[in-house]
């Protein structure tokens, strides 16, 4: 299997109506947009790279925006990158002790890792997953 340790392994997208964006990527680009029945809150799988892990490939999600929309005209506005990490606890220690905040802290998903979203000393975010072996959930 090959190790996706720092690298980045997925993206988010965040949209007021995540179902107008799910049709929008499906039609222009053809990714195969899923809703997710893992979790409490409502949240589409986006398999832009394939399905399942391919090499190389980067699959999404897209979930419900929490704030207001990004202004029009804006030259940078992103999608969050989730960066696969040995240990999502130890990185949001580099994180604090190099400038960064913790914004969602560091919680176990069923079925998909442990993870934390953080910014960056210019208030970026990111996202940390130490993913759990495919098809298999801690106890």
């Amino acid at each position: 299997m090959t190790d996706y340790t720092n690298r980045v392994v997925h993206f988010e997208i965040a949209g007021s109506d995540p179902q107008v964006l799910a049709d929008f990527y499906t039609a222009v680009f053809g990714w195969n947009m899923q809703k997710w029945d893992g979790g409490d809150f409502d949240y589409w799988m986006v398999m832009a790279g394939g399905d399942d892990r391919i090499e190389g490939a980067i699959n999404g999600g897209l979930a419900i925006r929490e704030g207001d929309s990004p202004e029009k005209g804006q030259p940078f506005n992103a999608f969050v990158c989730v960066i696969e990490v040995d240990d999502v606890d130890e990185t949001v220690e580099k994180v604090k002790e190099h400038g960064g905040e913790v914004t969602v802290e560091p919680d176990d998903l069923p079925g998909v890792g442990r993870i934390a979203y953080c910014t960056d000393p210019d208030n970026n975010t990111f996202g940390l997953i130490t993913s759990e072996p495919m098809g298999e959930e801690k106890s």
